[in-house]
């Protein structure tokens, strides 16, 4: 702006108002500075993590996935739900492997009327996350059998970073074994399913609203339980749970679905090997599709297993819940979420409203319950194309942003500390590595060349020396050609004058300004010599002028040979 006003044809700004002048102007920087770092941080910091995402959460599409894990689920709801391609949550391996169809628990579903999922009001449990992990296979919550000839360990460990959509469910591994989080309390029902204790389930009207469920982590039993229940024939099922999950719809059922599930059974000798006989009909002899049927029917299963024969996974994990209830083994319906897309610059598997899905799990006196899925695959995956790479780098853009900007907090903190004084350790050893390497390198490379020099004969020693020198000298050659030639050109007026003129005239004006006598850029050379205060000086450098301004611009020898003499004149006076 300075550098404009001073170019500009306009009038300047007088001498006396400079100083306001660059004092307003740095004002007015500093403070359009000030507040563009004030609303980029009201903007991108402070409003997106007022209460944990809660801010954003308004305007999240989440009816239709609300609707999927509540505690009533109209059979079709996750086929709703698969229809978007919005994320729901990251999930972070922390240890271990995931199993080659990995699943999401996040609720079972126990009574079945016809038409609709519910599940009854259960005594809830509520437990504290804040002083450490919860211990989920000790809580006596009816969902493993205390003679269980196995006991859970920890094979598989994670993190999970839910989008504000609303959810007040934790999707868990089966079988989960831990959890942890920043959360005040959590609820753990009966079937295992665990929910922020504040939310529209368990919660109590009364209490103040609990925060999203933003992030925790969780460790999971992922083992084959096929080794403990595949002899599995006891029906030693504990009274409330026999009643609860060996009911049919309205107490009856069509009568085609029990001899479907005894033709499918015939030949199984054992409870597990019935469950996976029915599992493997369903999945071999039925197709996939994420089409509604157009009319309610008044029996959906049995129209999907003897008329329509495909649908998607709601269908299939009702059928086959039946069915194994009708053979007398407790199953129950769970929601959730399978598989997820691999991230690869992130390392995160991102799970999308289009992987919900239904499975079942039966229970099993030896063990407990076990998930099948009766549900074929639904498709090939699309292959990676520039788009799809594309979304995987806005996916990783949006996961930083999340993590730091968003959820940064004191744990976020100690980490990047953490990080950065193991990068500065490794860097400084590192650093001083180099630098010892490159010093024994120097001191080594030098004994060899004295162990040289001193070989040399005081002959080849000068030649050394005088080589050196010009090597030395090189860089400065041109610079010193250049003064050479000026030089020479300044004194000799016969070959040019002009320039033997500028170069006294220079010398004079240095001269004259150690004296006091400064010559302004806009003064002529007259001018200047007018100027001077000192009659005697004046007088002087009005005569030196006439002569300079002859050699300078007619070309005069005379003139220019005369400049040293008069130079010598004036400077000579004190």
């Amino acid at each position: 702006m300075r550098r404009s006003e001073r170019d500009a044809l306009a009038a300047g700004i007088p001498r006396q108002q400079e100083g306001t002048f660059q004092r307003s102007l740095a004002g007015v920087a500093g403070l359009l500075g000030l507040l563009t770092l004030g609303g980029a941080a009201l903007i991108f910091i402070i409003l997106p993590r007022i209460n944990r995402g809660q801010f954003m959460q308004g305007f999240a599409s989440r009816s239709s996935i609300s609707t999927g894990f509540s505690q009533e689920v109209q059979l079709g709801g996750i086929g709703e739900i698969q229809q978007s391609n919005a994320v729901v949550m990251h999930i972070k391996l922390l240890y271990g492997k995931l199993p080659p169809d990995p699943r999401w628990r996040g609720l079972s579903l126990a009574n079945f009327d016809g038409q609709v999922w519910r599940n009854p009001v259960q005594v809830r449990m509520t437990h504290g996350l804040l002083n450490g992990p919860l211990d989920l296979t000790r809580l006596g919550n009816g969902t493993r059998p205390q003679n269980a000839r196995a006991q859970h360990v920890s094979t598989l460990g994670y993190r999970v970073m839910m989008e504000p959509l609303g959810l007040d469910v934790f999707f868990l591994a089966p079988v989960a074994v831990r959890i942890n989080g920043p959360y005040r309390s959590v609820v753990v029902a009966p079937d295992g399913s665990v929910y922020n204790a504040h939310n529209t389930f368990y919660g109590d009207g009364d209490d103040e609203p609990g925060q999203n469920i933003v992030q925790y982590t969780a460790d999971a039993d992922t083992r084959d339980p096929q080794p403990f229940v595949q002899d599995s024939t006891s029906n030693d099922y504990p009274p409330g749970l026999a009643l609860m999950y060996l009911q049919l719809p309205n107490g009856r059922v069509d009568r085609r679905i029990p001899e479907l599930a005894n033709q499918i059974t015939a030949d199984s000798v054992s409870n597990y090997q019935r469950a996976k006989a029915v599992e493997t009909y369903l999945k071999t002899k039925f197709g996939y599709t994420l089409a509604l049927p157009g009319d309610r029917m008044p029996d959906p299963l049995a129209y999907f297993l003897f008329e329509r024969k495909k649908g998607h996974c709601e269908y299939f994990a009702s059928s086959m819940t039946v069915m194994l209830r009708t053979l007398g083994i407790p199953a129950r319906v769970v929601n959730g979420f399978r598989g997820g897309e691999y991230n690869d610059l992130t390392g995160n598997y991102i799970i999308r409203q289009k992987d919900a899905h239904s499975w079942v799990e039966a229970y099993f006196p030896e063990y407990g319950w076990v998930s099948f899925d009766p549900t074929p695959g639904g498709g090939a995956t699309a292959p990676e194309d520039t788009w799809s790479r594309m979304a995987m780098y806005l996916d990783a853009a949006s996961g930083l942003w999340r993590e730091w900007v968003i959820n940064y907090d004191f744990s976020h903190q100690m980490r990047l500390s953490a990080q950065l004084n193991t990068s500065t350790g490794k860097a400084q050893t590192s650093f001083r590595g180099w630098l010892w390497n490159a010093y024994q390198k120097l001191v080594q490379t030098t004994l060899r060349w004295q162990e040289r020099l001193e070989k040399l004969s005081s002959a080849q020693m000068a030649v050394a020396c005088v080589v050196l020198g010009l090597l030395l000298f090189l860089p400065f050659t041109p610079r010193a050609w250049r003064a050479w030639q000026r030089s020479r050109r300044a004194r000799d007026p016969q070959r040019a004058p002009r320039s033997v003129a500028s170069f006294w005239y220079l010398r004079l004006l240095k001269k004259l300004s150690h004296r006091g006598f400064h010559k302004e850029p806009a003064q002529t050379p007259v001018e200047f010599a007018e100027s001077i205060d000192d009659p005697a000086v004046r007088k002087e450098v009005v005569t030196f002028t006439e002569h300079y301004e002859r050699a300078r611009f007619d070309e005069s020898v005379d003139d220019a040979e005369r400049l040293p003499e008069l130079f010598e004149e004036i400077i000579g006076k004190k």
